[in-house]
Parts: C-alpha cells; structure tokens; sequence
C-alpha cells in the first residue's frame, strides 16, 4: 500500500516501522479497513515492536487507537483467556498514551499497576481455589475475611511500576491454624499458605496470564530470601517490633495492600506505622538514612552513567531523596505518609518540607527520567534500565522523546542526573556534618566505596585498614550497608575508633579486632555492648592495640570476653582463695576439670594482662596473680610440688614455663602414673612444665622420693642447684610432708658453709652462661641481664639464712639495683604481653612502640635501658666476689 509505504518512508525509525506493519500484513490484517488509524499506529511502531504482537493478537487493540482510551471490563478473575488479553491490551494502552498523549505519564503508571494488581489478585483466586479443593479452607477463612494478603512493595506499591518490572512481594495470613480437610487431607495454616505462596509466584511467573509475565522478588519479606515465603501476622508484627532494620523501614514506605484480604494489609500496614516513621529525625536516624544510601549507590552496575535508575542522580536517587524526607518528618506528620514519590512530593510542598521550585524540579527530573525509562522497555517488552551504547539507538531513542538527536538527549540526561545529586548533596549534607563527626563520615565513604581496597594518602585510613572496617561492618552473607550490624557499629565508631586512632599501627589492630569480632558472631551485641560501656570499649581497644598474646586468647575462647563484664570486671586483685572458689564454680557447671582450667585460665590471664596493660597493677604484682593461676590449676595434692625458679618466687610472665619438681614420701607407680595424667591434663589447659631442675636432670626419674633428694643434695648436687632452690616453694595439701620437704631444703641451703669458693663458682657460672648468651640483646642472661639479680638474691638468702627471695628486702643497701631489676621485669613482662615472646631488642617498630607505651604508663621508657643494665654489669667479671655479693 502507498499510503504504508509513504508512512514508513516519513518515519523516525523506518526499519523499525516496516517490520511491524510486515508482522500484520502475514497475520492476515486488512490495514485498508483502518486507513485512519494507520498513522497512530506508525508512531507507536516507531517506540515499540512489542506493541505489534499485541495488536495482531487482539483486534481490540485498533479500538484503543480508535477512542484513545481504555477500560478494563474483566469481572471473572478466573477467565485466564480474558486474563491475557486483559494484560496485553493494558500494556497496549499505555504504550499508546504515552506516545500519543492521550494521558498524563503519571496516570500510565497506575494503569501498569492496576493491571499487575489485576493479575495478583487472579492468581491468589486461582491457588486459593486449588488448594482449597486439596486440602480444604485454612482455619479463619471466610469469603468477607480470607486471611492472606499481598503487600506491593517499591513502584507498585506507589502505583507508579515499570513498563517492565520485577513486583515487590510481601505475603502475610491472619492467624494460624488447620484446614478443614480435602481431597488429600489438612495441612497447618503456616504450610497451606506457603504453598499458596509458591504457587501464586509460579502463575505470575508463567504463561498463564499471557505472556507478559512477572518476575516476582520476595527479598523484602523478614528476614530476606532464607526465611519462609509468608508469615502469620504476629509472626511479621513481632520481626518489625524486635528485628526490623534501616532498609526495612525504608521500603515499607511504599508498601500497599494489593490483592487478597485488603483489609489484613491494611491493617498491618497501620500497625507498623511508628516502626517505620520516628518522630525526629536523630543521630540515628541520620545514621540508617546513611545506610540506606550505601544500600542503593552499592547497586550501582559497571555501566557508568548509562543506567538511567541506578547512576548516581538517577531515578533511585529520586525516589531516595523523597523517602529521607518522609522518614525525616513523617513521624510528626500524617499527611507526608504515603506510597507514591510523585504524591509525596506534592504534600511535602503543602506542608512548607520543600519549596514549590523543589517541587517542580524533582518532579519534572524523575518523569522525564521515568519517560526513558518506559521508551527502553517498550522497544521489546523486557526490563533494561541502560541508554544505548549504539549512537543509531540512541538518535532513535532521542527523536521518540523529542529530541533532535541522542547527543541532545545525552547532554539532558546528564545535566539532570548532576542536578538531582547537587540537590541532595545541598540539602542533606548539612544535617550529615551537625550529626557526625569527621571520623564517622570518613568511615561512611568506606562503606560507600565499592571496593574494598579504595583508599589514598589524603584519607585517614590506608587501603588495609579500610577494608578490616569494611569486613567489621557486615553481618554474615546479609548486604551490610543495611544490616542492623552495621547501624550498630556505626553506632560504636565514636566510642572506640578515635581511642584505637591514638595507639600504633591501627592496620594491625583492626585486624585482630576484626578477627575477635568475627569469632564472637553475635556482632550488632557486642557493637551495643560498646556502644553503651565505653569502659569495655577502652579495654578491647588496648588489647587489639597492643597485645598479640592476649588479642589471641580472645580469639581462641569468644566468650572469655564475658570476662571483662563480670562483678568486679578488671579493677580488682582476686586472691588464691577467691580463685579456688570461682574454679569449683565453673567445674560445677562444666564438669570437666580441663575445660573449667582452660576457661578459667583465659579469664584469669586476660583479666591481669588488661590490668598490667593499664598499669593498674605492677609487673610484680602482675607476676603473683600469675602464679596464683598456675599454682590454682596445678592443685594442692598428697605428693609435693617444688616450685623453682620465677614460679618459685611467684613472679612468672605471661609466656613462662613452670619449673617445677615432685616429691614424695610413698614412691611408686600409682603415683608415678598419677602425676603423668595430671601433666597431660595441664598441658592441656595451657600449662607449660618444665621438670629438668629434678636431681641428675631429665633422664632421672619424674618424681623423687625424700629421702633420695636429701641423699642428693647431702652428695651430689652442685653449686648451682643451691642457687636454683634458692628460689623454691612447697605446693602440697600434705601438710606433713610439705614441712618435710621445706626442711630438706632449707637444710641444703643453709647448713653447708657458702664461702670465697662457691662464690668463685658463681662467678664461673655466670660467664659460662655469657657466653652461651645468644645475643647481648638477652635482658635475662646477656651482660647486664636479670639472671645477675637472681644469682645475686639466691647469694645473699644463702649466705645469710633468709627466708626470702625478695631484692626489695635482699638488695636494700643496693636500690640502684633494685630499681634496675624491677625494670627489666617490667620490659620483660611488657614483651611478653604485646608479642608473645620474651625480649629480644629485635622487636619489629610497631611491637617496639607498643611496648614503649606500656613502659611509660609505667612511669618508665625504653631508652633507659642501656642505663640500667650498666648499674647490673658493675657485679659482672669482677674478682672482688665479696664486695659484689655479700
């Protein structure tokens, strides 16, 4: 036809055109009986080719063409020929309308949503009835109150849905229940709703209703995609109540009963009203909205500024900017409440939230990026949100809108996007800066950032630490720029990331904190527990800071750090008998004496490590209450402990062996194999043992009788085991045989003379041991070493029958010494706590800046070392024995 020919040949898409007019022509359509509407028809060819099979499969849609108008006239839901047709012609409508004008864009998006409606409602009728066949009427069913109800969510719950769109779904049944019975028996209320629910999602997902089908998203059900389909009410009242989250009041903004039992969604939906709006617009309101945004700028896809919804100024941002301000003022006021963004805009500027010239640019800006939006969905039918790559599809795309050309188009997409985002960077920004500090919203654009690793030298966080924040911030495999975890850790920033800011190598610290966070698994807790105790917040802080040892005990044993929240929490001394008492406590519970020592030592242990980190207690007193905790997991029994060395005179580190030997007056294998399963038990509850200080050493025999060890100290042992048992102290519930054996030692100690010889011999041992020194850095056996104190102490107790071992009270005519000493325990300590490892002077710098820390909160610094183990090195290598050590 020439008429045809000279319609396509004048169009702005002849290819596009010619192929749908083909399409009716081999359909068998007689064009020559609708010559006046050729010419509509043409220009919607130009937009659409889907629009195409729907007229060469309903002539109805020529009346469309004919009248500009259309009205849905389906009364049985059950017809599904009629369904089809209904959905098709719908579509045609709209397509219609917005290429010709025959309505308002906005009134087109209800017509879209009218008919997903349509269609819901459809396939609830058409499972209700097939189960109701199966199984009979779930228990509180009736025909005026059917007890399942569809919430829209997102565009369709504004009435304002894509031409091509995924439906926001929320299912939600009265009461529960049983059925009545049918052809294959009852089911339970929660069981036949959910296979209700699955079936609607597979009617709407099929060809049943033509093929113009939905694909139906449940993510924004409680609790998202791993929770069941539908929920009774209460059940989903009572998740919003305890557990909703930032996104969740979000979304329910735009929620709209639409099918099944209206008056249940509505319901509901009045219900959840003071979850959703607050009534100001607080520190934490500003902090969810914050999360929300990193919810939608996450989702930004690869495209760059191509994607028209999710680019940044693009339609979500719209939508988002108009939710802030309902969340904001939607508390006070009624009237801003409500499901559509073109709607809300208007009460906004009613109610005096927004100027009319905001009014008029949000609008205008989010209809004409709508209007691309539905030009790129009606060309085939499908869901696509991106601006051509292909300069021909977008000069196409551009002259349907309007344009000259896809360049004119480019350039106003572009200009309104930038626009959209200055007016939200002007508007909401400020609130932003007054409700949070600088650290805060430095924190913010790491969780803004798409990649973990984004980071440069002008943030305040290396490319490490920004992802260890990144890792603290989410919740499982949940999407954690909208989890209650990261609104809760938000939350806690302030309290503990500025403290944290202050302490070395932040990097390695957030790692352990990262790591202990992780372990504990219930992170949104301990976050609140931060949050509301800033003292439990200073003392996590110190340990991720500075301590290795004990960030890995934390790590190894979650809930010791319980520990920190108990009566009395670190700020007391416990004593022996208090420890005893707790110990039978956590056995009467655990009954297992390893896992009660293992849990008792990691309380112990990282209670006096956070009080020496502090400096609330000394490296003394620090040393005591560790031995107390060995001393209490040894146990006192009928046999006897000899405690030597830093154990026997109660001042052990953190990473101390126990030098220890058993004694006994009835040796034999009962007790022998006795004491191996209880070493094997103390080991296995982190005690290191060490039994070569027995007589003749290792390959003698683990437990000496009495009067064996008497025989040998009488003849055998040397001068170097006196000064080893100088140090010793009896453990043992037999109070007979302990005296016995304090006897034995003190008679070994003071009875034989100790003259210029075994002086000599001291001296001898102590350059021997020089030499064996594996580096002058060794602050224990290098020159200048604590070993020259011990032996110095053991000397002096000897040679004048004291019964300490104190350098307080052996040492007084030497305070230089003492002071001295006391030093180089407290660095040892120090090490010890911070690396796990005794000094070596090797430490890495930020192990180094640890330990300098802990030193000066000591009132010490660690380049006076040198000084003081010059003040020990004066007692070295020097012939005059007497004056040195007597």
């Amino acid at each position: 036809m020439k008429f045809i020919e000279d319609l396509i040949r004048n169009s702005k898409a002849p290819a596009r055109v010619r192929m749908s007019f083909d399409k009716l022509i081999s359909a068998g359509c007689d064009l020559t009986l609708r010559v006046g509407l050729l010419d509509k028809l043409a220009k919607i060819f130009e937009v659409s080719r889907f629009a195409a099979d729907v007229i060469r499969s309903y002539d109805d849609a020529w009346n469309i063409l004919d009248k500009s108008s259309y009205s849905s006239s389906v009364n049985n839901l059950s017809d599904h020929e009629l369904l089809r047709k209904d959905l098709a012609l719908s579509m045609f409508y709209v397509i219609a309308a917005d290429v010709l004008q025959f309505v308002p864009f906005e009134d087109t998006l209800k017509i879209i949503s009218d008919s997903a409606d349509r269609s819901l409602e459809a396939a609830w009728r058409i499972a209700r009835d097939e189960m109701i066949q199966k199984y009979g009427k779930p228990e509180g069913y009736s025909e005026n109150r059917e007890g399942f109800t569809i919430l829209g969510m997102g565009k369709l719950g504004g009435r304002e849905l894509n031409f091509s769109s995924d439906i926001d779904l929320v299912f939600i049944y009265r009461n529960d229940g049983e059925s009545s019975a049918g052809s294959r028996g009852r089911l339970s209320n929660a069981e036949w709703y959910s296979r209700v629910s699955e079936r609607i999602i597979e009617l709407l997902s099929s060809k049943l209703l033509g093929n113009f089908t939905y694909r139906v998203d449940m993510r924004l059900r409680p609790e998202g995609r791993n929770s069941p389909l539908v929920r009774s009410l209460d059940s989903t009242l009572l998740h919003y109540e305890s557990a909703g989250e930032a996104w969740e009041r979000q979304a329910f903004i735009r929620a709209r009963s639409c099918a099944g039992d209206l008056e249940l969604g509505k319901s509901f939906l009045e219900k959840i009203i003071p979850f959703i709006y607050k009534r100001f617009l607080d520190r934490d309101a500003v902090l969810e909205i914050e999360s929300i945004k990193r919810k939608i700028e996450s989702k930004t896809v690869e495209e760059g500024h191509r994607n028209v919804k999710l680019s940044a100024g693009g339609i979500r941002e719209i939508e988002f900017i108009v939710q802030i301000l309902q969340l904001a003022n939607g508390g006070r006021c009624e009237e801003v409440r409500t499901a559509s963004t073109l709607e809300a805009l208007e009460r906004l500027v009613e109610k005096n939230y927004i100027m009319d010239s905001d009014r008029d640019f949000l609008r205008e800006s989010y209809i004409f990026l709508r209007r691309i939006e539905h030009r790129l969905q009606m060309l085939d039918g499908r869901q696509t949100h991106l601006l051509p790559s292909d300069s021909a599809e977008m000069d196409s795309l551009a002259i349907g809108l309007g344009f000259s050309s896809g360049e004119e188009l480019w350039e106003k997409y572009l200009n309104t996007a930038m626009r959209v985002r200055e007016f939200y960077e002007s508007r909401f920004s400020r609130s932003k800066q007054i409700s949070l500090t600088e650290l805060e919203m430095q924190v913010m654009k790491i969780l803004d950032s798409n990649s973990e690793l984004e980071s440069n030298s002008e943030e305040l966080f290396s490319a490490t630490a920004a992802k260890e924040i990144r890792n603290m911030a989410k919740s499982g495999n949940s999407d954690f720029q909208s989890s209650s975890a990261t609104l809760a850790f938000m939350r806690s920033v302030p309290v503990w990331l500025p403290m944290m800011q202050k302490l070395p190598a932040i990097d390695d610290s957030l790692k352990r904190l990262s790591r202990i966070v992780e372990r504990y698994g219930a992170k949104t807790a301990l976050y609140e527990i931060i949050t509301s105790h800033p003292a439990v917040a200073e003392i996590l802080v110190n340990i991720t800071s500075l301590s290795e040892h004990l960030s890995n005990l934390i790590y190894k044993d979650p809930s010791s750090l319980e520990a920190l929240l108990s009566p009395g929490g670190v700020t007391g001394e416990r004593e022996i008998s208090f420890l005893r008492e707790r110990f039978q406590s956590f056995n009467n519970v655990i009954s297992n004496s390893v896992r009660s020592g293992i849990a008792i030592r990691v309380e112990e242990e990282l209670r006096i490590g956070v009080r020496f980190i502090l400096a609330m207690a000394d490296a003394r007193r620090t040393g005591i209450e560790l031995s107390n905790i060995a001393e209490l997991l040894l146990g006192e029994h009928d046999f006897a402990i000899a405690a030597l060395g830093r154990f026997g005179s109660r001042d052990i580190g953190f990473t101390s062996d126990l030098d220890i030997v058993f004694v006994t007056d009835a040796l034999d294998e009962t007790i022998v194999k006795s004491i191996q399963n209880l070493m094997e038990q103390w080991q296995k509850t982190g005690l290191k043992i060490d039994t070569r200080l027995r007589p003749y050493g290792r390959t003698a025999p683990l437990v000496v009788g009495t009067k064996a060890l008497s025989d040998y100290f009488e003849k055998d042992a040397a001068v170097w085991e006196r000064i080893a048992w100088a140090r010793a102290r009896v453990i043992s519930k037999n109070v007979e045989l302990k005296q016995k054996v304090e006897d034995t030692i003190r008679s070994f100690l003071f009875e034989k003379s100790f003259g210029r010889k075994e002086l000599l011999e001291v001296i001898r041992m102590r350059k021997k041991l020089l030499n064996e020194s594996s580096s002058d850095d060794d602050i224990k056996r290098g020159r200048g070493g604590s070993i020259d104190i011990d032996f110095l102490c053991s000397v002096r107790k000897i040679m004048s029958h004291s019964e300490s071992i104190e350098p307080e009270i052996l040492l007084k005519d030497k305070p230089e010494l003492i002071a001295a000493f006391r030093y180089l325990r407290l660095l040892d300590m120090s090490a010890q706590i911070v690396t796990g490892k005794s000094f070596r002077g090797n430490e890495s710098r930020s192990d180094t800046e640890r330990i300098e820390i802990i030193m000066e909160r000591h009132g010490q610094r660690l380049n006076e070392l040198g000084a003081y183990r010059k003040k020990i090195e004066e007692i070295e290598m020097n012939d005059d024995v007497e004056k040195n050590y007597i």
